[in-house]
């Protein structure tokens, strides 16, 4: 489990150096990572299972839905030749974004969290296929756990493959970073 952990951010680190990004995670990971970056990177296992597994699917409909279905009522009538743009500010992992896109918008996120940029990156860059990558997020907390395979349960992501799901709605996704 923790080395399936390893091998995904081994991953991720390795993908930076593909790119030529130098953000700090680079550095915390090879030096050891700090308690206090510790709860960044937490945090952003929790998001990914929310937004990029299936057991956050019900989670991530609650949040999103909501916006796609205000953009669907605003806009009609998309021209595929002439697409709305839509700007996705504070995109997280951007799975908003994707899905905003899948509708025929143009749609670009933005986010100012290197830790939820990298992650975003990496999981619309990377896969290969859907579930291609198991994490286990509730493996260093114990609360809500009324056993230890609760604890240790594994969970799959992506649950969608990202290029087929936008190849499928003829659809483009642009990430952008902001400093």
């Amino acid at each position: 489990m923790i080395w399936s952990r390893s091998a995904i951010l081994r991953s991720v680190i390795s993908d930076l150096f593909r790119v030529k990004m130098d953000p700090p995670l680079v550095t915390i990971y090879f030096l050891g990572c700090l308690s206090y970056y510790n709860l960044y990177v937490r945090c952003i296992i929790r998001n990914i299972v929310r937004d990029w597994a299936a057991e956050g699917k019900k989670e991530c409909d609650q949040c999103y839905k909501p916006i796609l279905e205000e953009l669907d009522g605003l806009f009609p009538n998309r021209s595929k030749d002439r697409p709305p743009s839509c700007l996705v500010p504070g995109a997280g992992l951007g799975r908003l974004a994707l899905e905003i896109s899948c509708l025929g918008f143009i749609s670009q996120g933005n986010e100012f969290s290197y830790y939820m940029m990298i992650c975003s990156s990496f999981i619309l860059n990377n896969a290969q296929i859907a579930e291609q990558w198991t994490i286990y997020p509730w493996i260093h907390s114990n609360c809500n756990s009324l056993s230890d395979n609760d604890q240790l349960r594994p969970v799959l992501i992506p649950d969608i493959h990202q290029a087929s799901f936008l190849r499928a709605n003829h659809a483009n996704i642009v990430e952008s970073i902001q400093t």
